[in-house]
């Protein structure tokens, strides 16, 4: 297997980790890898969202982004901007990724009202789900699966 099927599947998994949190966290309707088709200006698009979720607003939606050892950039937030737009879901997206956000990516999100959460504020998430006898186990395995080993 090649080094971007294999970074793929991590993706993949790390998605469901997301959804599995989510449901732990006891958020309402949580989904993942929906597609929507979204006719703007007379074109067909399609939007995929790794997961949603019911809030007090209506639906939220979040992007997943896993990578080995780079920090996730400006491209990739701007590129969930579009996708938000489209949805006509303007401030309710949250990018989740199991590194760190650059500088620049961090200010088009405060612009744009978009939520980062980075391996601090998931590993914090993480701890909410589980009881506290069992986290001392649970965190080399979790720091060593999805978020890479510190």
């Amino acid at each position: 297997m090649n080094k971007r099927n294999n970074d793929r599947n991590r993706g993949y998994i790390f998605e469901e980790f997301v959804e599995d949190l989510f449901n732990k966290l006891r958020y309402r309707n949580v989904k993942r890898n929906n597609i929507y088709n979204v006719r703007r200006f007379f074109r067909k698009r399609k939007v995929q969202i790794d997961v949603e979720y019911s809030g007090f607003f209506g639906r939220r939606y979040i992007e997943c982004k896993y990578r080995e050892n780079s920090n996730v950039g400006k491209q990739e937030v701007e590129k969930f901007i579009r996708s938000l737009r489209l949805l006509g879901a303007s401030g309710r997206g949250m990018l989740i990724t199991n590194t760190y956000f650059t500088d620049s990516a961090k200010r088009i999100s405060r612009r744009y009202h978009l939520k980062l959460c980075d391996r601090d504020c998931l590993y914090g998430m993480y701890k909410k789900t589980i009881p506290f006898v069992r986290r001392i186990s649970y965190n080399k395995n979790i720091e060593n699966a999805i978020l890479g080993g510190v």
